[in-house]
């Protein structure tokens, strides 16, 4: 029995063995022919793929030539310029100014093109080459610094002390800054000479605004008259305390201390007079 047993295990090992194999050589057999069937695929495709170029050359060089033709000059047609203006409000017309260049923005998004032709008095086709307005402030370390300097210049002790530069500049917002950018987007170059007129008018246009700047000017004059009455004032009175000096320098001279130290406070105010017409000067030049 054992010797028996013995004889037949090697034989199925080897029948164990040579059904492995034979599962392995199947499974390569199988591999090998999916990609050769692949590579005969893609063969038999770039053959079909030959025949109809060769079948249709003409024709599709033609379709290239034309579809090229035509996307060379839609995409000329399309072509984007920008244009900038730097703007100094004054009246404190900053937020106002923002609002209405969001507004002709608004416009052009929403392709009302007949009503910024009015605006900017453009044709119809000049209004639709517009395609977005944007403005930002300018900021700079140099605009910073001359920002502050207003500031301590028109602010009181108090208050000067109080605010830092660093801390000054980081509660700026963008209505504070002098000087902004506003830039215009539109498929036609020549459009932009026309926009500077129309953003004027926005501001002339302004009921509020317009109110604002008749209030200043009539300041302004006023100041201007009250400056030149007491120039003249400053001027009269010169003259008559110079007259007033000439009479007392005829007089004998009495040679004692106290009318060196009355000749002497004499000649301040004369200098004080000369400083304050300098001052009245000054001013007017500035108004």
């Amino acid at each position: 029995m054992n010797a028996n047993d013995h004889q037949q295990k090697p034989k199925d090992e080897e029948v164990d063995l040579g059904g492995l194999f034979m599962l392995i050589g199947n499974g390569f057999k199988k591999l090998f022919n999916f990609i050769g069937g692949l590579f005969v695929s893609l063969f038999n495709f770039l053959i079909i793929v030959l025949l109809f170029i060769r079948h249709h050359f003409i024709v599709l060089i033609l379709s290239l030539i034309i579809g090229g033709v035509l996307g060379f000059y839609s995409e000329d047609g399309k072509k984007s310029y920008a244009a900038t203006m730097v703007i100094k409000p004054n009246l404190n017309s900053a937020r106002q100014l923002y609002n209405n260049v969001a507004y002709f923005n608004d416009l052009a998004a929403q392709k009302e093109f007949s009503t910024l032709s009015v605006i900017f008095n453009l044709s119809n086709e000049e209004a639709k080459s517009l395609a977005t307005f944007t403005i930002e402030p300018i900021i700079s370390y140099s605009l910073n610094v001359e920002a502050y300097n207003d500031f301590v210049r028109y602010s009181d002790t108090t208050t000067v002390k109080q605010v830092e530069f660093k801390d000054f500049v980081k509660n700026q917002i963008k209505y504070d800054y002098k000087f902004h950018e506003i830039k215009v987007e539109a498929n036609n170059n020549k459009v932009f000479s026309k926009l500077k007129a129309g953003l004027i008018a926005s501001f002339y246009n302004n009921d509020y605004l317009v109110s604002l700047k008749n209030a200043k000017a009539l300041n302004i004059e006023t100041d201007e008259k009250r400056t030149n009455k007491n120039l003249e004032q400053a001027d009269s009175l010169r003259q008559v305390y110079n007259k007033v000096l000439l009479l007392e320098a005829n007089k004998p001279f009495s040679g004692t201390n106290i009318d060196m130290a009355q000749g002497k406070d004499k000649r301040n105010k004369e200098l004080e007079l000369f400083n304050t017409q300098d001052l009245y000067r000054d001013k007017l030049i500035a108004i």
